[in-house]
């Protein structure tokens, strides 16, 4: 189905095709934006097949329909209570595009970015909901089975704070393009590539997730985008396919029996109307010895929880707050480990004492503290920081991972196999250590943390390197700055 409206001060445009076969879309003008009700109690859904000429039709001419209109004030929320009322019967998600904060209406904001604020104890308000409708709204979203999706555009102060809690309690994700110019290929690309990932990916519908344990186990937190139906009930109107989830257990009573058993169970509709349940079990061995339980601990599952906590406390406390936890909680697993596994356990060492398993864990701690979400500094602005967090509290273990430390590969000397396609996918070239003293001044590098991907040219890199890879006779033309390129996959020989 499709239904497109326009939130503007004078009322709510609501665009929809005519009936099926036709080709030109009418347009239903609501100018009550305080009291919003829907034109029409019938025809306002209709078939994508049935009506596609008509969408196609309207999709073309948007960009000319109001380019000579010179409102600056935005009803999000009115559109989106309108859209509630539309779909809040069946289910479904609601895709928001906006470019300017939302300053009429229910959920009307106001600038607050005061610089004066940042890097003090008061910039946590910052990052905070200014307004309390956009929770009681993502709530009855939540309540109707909907999802809500953001993709926020504006080049000045959005508040992506506040709009971030209709995903957060929804299941949705926030997109937000810092700078966005739709005359940039490079953002136009972009924004076209994810926005059609959104459309065509995938989802579950009217899921609800439960984790049950072994007597005396209990889950404690919950950590990730859905709404608490229950104390141990997630809802999610729509499940997405690239988000994660973290769950706090805490052991109330001595566990006496030698295996203990976690099982999540998810309940969920699938596109082609199916209603299926999904269980996983995991059985867990039980021990006495601080060895093995070190032994077994998951670097890659302590700072994915690490860094929901932290974003947590970033957003109930302080930033320096959110910092000082995890590091102090990085000291406590430290320090056990070497009270209780080392010989110079009680005595001072200047060698860090860590096993294997957990080698890497106080660099991720380190990229953590140092990340744009919770590092501290004057120059962060909050749209920039509540993007950050919604990142860190909804990307998979393994894109957070790069996210906190970025992968970092040479390409200059990489070998000849590199950038082919072999039988578990795009060959890479060997990953190096993130520091200076790789970086060569004729290399050319490429750095990628799962959002963004950069490369860095050395200055006395060879014209024929430049000329290979960007076109141009040599470094001096190079200009920084986004960029696109068609990328050309060599042909495989056969076998």
């Amino acid at each position: 189905f499709l239904w497109v409206m326009l939130a503007r001060a004078n009322g709510k445009i609501i665009l929809t095709p005519s009936q099926p076969g036709q080709s030109d879309p009418s347009m239903l003008v609501v100018s009550d934006i305080d009291d919003v009700y829907l034109p029409k109690p019938t025809d306002l859904l209709v078939n994508l097949t049935e009506s596609r000429p008509a969408i196609e039709s309207f999709l073309s001419r948007l960009s000319d329909m109001f380019k000579d209109s010179f409102t600056q004030a935005s009803a999000v929320g009115p559109a989106m209570q309108a859209a509630h009322k539309l779909i809040g019967t069946i289910g479904g998600k609601i895709i928001t595009l906006t470019a300017t904060l939302p300053t009429v209406g229910e959920g009307a904001l106001k600038a607050r970015d005061d610089a004066k604020l940042l890097g003090t104890a008061k910039e946590a308000s910052l990052l905070q909901a200014a307004s309390s409708f956009y929770k009681t709204f993502s709530i009855d979203c939540a309540r109707n089975q909907v999802t809500v999706d953001m993709f926020l555009f504006s080049p000045q102060y959005t508040d992506v704070a506040s709009l971030r809690c209709l995903p957060r309690y929804t299941g949705g994700q926030v997109y937000y393009y810092p700078g966005f110019n739709a005359g940039r290929s490079e953002d136009a690309i972009k924004f076209a590539t994810e926005f059609g990932t959104v459309l065509a990916s995938p989802i579950g519908l009217e899921a609800v997730i439960r984790v049950r344990g072994s007597r005396g186990i209990r889950m404690s937190a919950f950590h990730g985008n859905f709404f608490t139906r229950s104390t141990d009930l997630l809802s999610l109107p729509t499940v997405p396919i690239d988000q994660s989830y973290a769950i706090e257990l805490q052991i109330e009573d001595p566990l006496t029996q030698p295996v203990i058993v976690l099982q999540t169970a998810v309940l969920h509709t699938t596109c082609y109307g199916e209603r299926r349940i999904r269980v996983m079990t995991t059985a867990l061995p039980t021990t006495t010895s601080m060895s093995e339980v070190f032994a077994s601990a998951d670097q890659n599952a302590i700072v994915t929880l690490l860094a929901n906590k932290a974003v947590e406390r970033a957003m109930s406390s302080k930033l320096e707050d959110a910092r000082d936890a995890v590091v102090n909680k990085l000291v406590d697993v430290l320090k056990v480990y070497k009270d209780s596994m080392t010989s110079a356990g009680g005595g001072a060492s200047a060698q860090l004492a860590i096993p294997e398993n957990l080698k890497l864990l106080p660099l991720l701690c380190c990229g953590l503290v140092k990340h744009v979400g919770l590092r501290e500094s004057t120059q962060i602005p909050p749209d920039l920081r509540a993007y950050a967090h919604a990142l860190l509290t909804t990307l998979p273990t393994q894109s957070l991972l790069a996210y906190l430390h970025p992968r970092f590969y040479s390409l200059h000397n990489m070998p000849a196999d590199a950038g082919t396609i072999g039988e578990d996918g795009m060959v890479m070239p060997p990953a190096l250590n993130l520091t200076s003293e790789r970086l060569e001044r004729h290399g050319l590098y490429l750095i990628e943390d799962s959002q963004n991907m950069f490369l860095y040219v050395g200055q006395d890199a060879v014209p024929q390197l430049i000329m290979d890879v960007f076109d141009l006779p040599n470094y001096q033309e190079l200009k920084g700055g986004k960029v696109s390129r068609s990328v050309r996959i060599p042909p495989q020989s056969p076998g």
